[in-house]
């Protein structure tokens, strides 16, 4: 995702069965929260909401934390008044950015991944330890079977997918 971003997402965290309160996802600078298990290798709409949240990752860094999330409020709140409707997400100028481009990004990535499926090497996976599952990212990835660890092959980095796993 890095070359569609201006910022770094090597430090991006991300949690999966988060109750966000109002059931959305939620992105806030480097952090996403995701409110259930999604795999954006092998579904279209999780690399969607997964390219939406990232937008709004670099919209908080753009901003910087404090005026992104003031800034975030003050536009629901005059949404909702302006609207008199309490659900104004589809309202607010940054979703309709982050929307647009997830929108704009998510079949280009998508053709990217199936390329990537078909063009792996037969000999990636067997870097996989048993019960691993091979996943055709940049460089190869061995995760657990539900998906809830992943360690990148070229550089050992472990991502949780989970709160609370190390």
């Amino acid at each position: 995702m890095q070359p569609y971003y201006g910022i770094d997402l090597s430090k991006v965290t991300y949690a999966e069965g988060i109750n966000t309160g109002h059931g959305r996802a939620l992105a806030y600078c480097d952090r996403i929260f995701f409110t259930k298990p999604g795999n954006l290798w092998l579904d279209k709409s999780e690399l969607h909401l997964t390219l939406h949240e990232i937008e709004h990752l670099v919209q908080c860094q753009q901003r910087g934390r404090r005026t992104f999330l003031v800034e975030y409020i003050l536009k629901a709140g005059m949404d909702a008044m302006k609207s008199r409707q309490v659900d104004v997400h589809d309202m607010i100028d940054m979703e309709r950015a982050a929307e647009a481009k997830a929108a704009r990004l998510t079949n280009i990535v998508w053709d990217k991944i199936q390329k990537m499926r078909h063009m792996a090497p037969v000999a990636v996976p067997m870097r996989c330890m048993q019960g691993e599952v091979f996943m055709p990212t940049a460089g190869g990835a061995c995760c657990t079977p539900n998906y809830s660890q992943c360690r990148n092959l070229t550089t050992g980095h472990v991502t949780c997918r989970q709160a609370g796993c190390q």
